[in-house]
């Protein structure tokens, strides 16, 4: 890129339109004497066009609905939910292991760590037994997106 630091950020100023009338003067005089700072901003200006005209166009109902009728689609999201979950699982009983075998770590500290996990663990079976128990009775469960 053309110029240092200061200069970068009078030009991405000058393509957003940021410049007060003296700055947008000289930044101007500044690319009339440096042919490629002037070419960075043509590009930056033609860049920050094509990003405003873009619209991302969002799936139908229609075709989010033909994608979960897939059996492949639906195993392999609830299949990358169970390994995500195992691998959970595994880490976490993991470090409970080396935590509570470590002979460097004082027994209260060791009772604290446990207290905390299983209150952690206890909180989250808690919510997600409330959250699977109301389910059905959830007046948005059917509203897409």
């Amino acid at each position: 890129m053309a110029g240092d630091e200061r200069q970068q950020q009078l030009m991405m100023a000058y393509v957003d339109d940021e410049l007060d009338p003296r700055e947008r003067e000289e930044f101007r005089a500044q690319m009339a004497a440096d042919p490629e700072l002037a070419r960075e901003v043509t590009q930056f200006q033609n860049l920050a066009t094509m990003t405003r005209d873009l619209k991302l166009k969002e799936p139908t109902d229609y075709e989010w609905d033909r994608f979960w009728a897939s059996l492949f689609n639906r195993l392999e999201r609830q299949t990358g939910w169970v390994l995500f979950s195992l691998g959970v699982l595994l880490l976490v009983g993991y470090a409970a292991f080396e935590f509570l075998s470590a002979d460097s770590i004082e027994l209260p500290w060791k009772l604290g760590g446990c207290g905390l996990f299983a209150g952690a663990g206890l909180l989250f079976l808690s919510v997600l037994r409330g959250r699977l128990r109301t389910m059905k009775y959830d007046r948005y469960r059917g509203v897409k997106r």
